[in-house]
């Protein structure tokens, strides 16, 4: 984290280039997201080369698909493991698991073996925010960089 708590990543994406509505030319379009004392926020900025004309689209929490997709294409899955020890601690990992991504206990479950296994995968965000959740309950995490290749969050 740096100052104030805020982590910050963005990339430019040229997938994401759009036409500008002024001129017609094409639009340079950045991408990123942010972590602010645990809460995810991302952005899509575009900015007009010829005109200068631009925008700012952002929002809080999950990111549309398209965001999270360049995202990933950027930056690729980044994965969060806990160790096998974690194992007599199931109740609390599942909880914990519960806390960050909701859903039934089946699901939780489904996640809480993939960490202990193989590991869960998200965005830079998504892995920040899962790994912190995991240290604060008391289960060391792990987390992995990087990867082009995964399958989602």
């Amino acid at each position: 984290m740096t100052a104030g708590g805020t982590k910050s990543f963005a990339f430019d994406d040229p997938s994401l280039r759009r036409t500008c509505e002024a001129c017609g030319a094409s639009m340079h379009c950045a991408v990123g997201e942010a972590l602010h004392d645990g809460r995810r926020h991302w952005h899509v900025e575009a900015t007009c080369e010829d005109c200068g004309s631009g925008w700012i689209n952002c929002g809080d929490d999950d990111p549309p698909p398209v965001v999270r997709e360049a995202l990933i294409a950027a930056y690729g899955w980044w994965t969060v493991r806990v160790g096998a020890e974690s194992g007599g601690r199931g109740a609390l990992l599942l909880k914990c698991v519960r806390e960050v991504y909701g859903g039934s206990l089946a699901e939780a479950r489904q996640r809480a073996d993939a960490l202990r296994a193989s590991g869960v995968q998200g965005t830079q965000a998504d892995a920040e925010i899962l790994a912190g959740a995991l240290g604060r309950a008391g289960f060391p995490a792990e987390i992995m960089s990087g990867s082009r290749e995964g399958g989602a969050k």
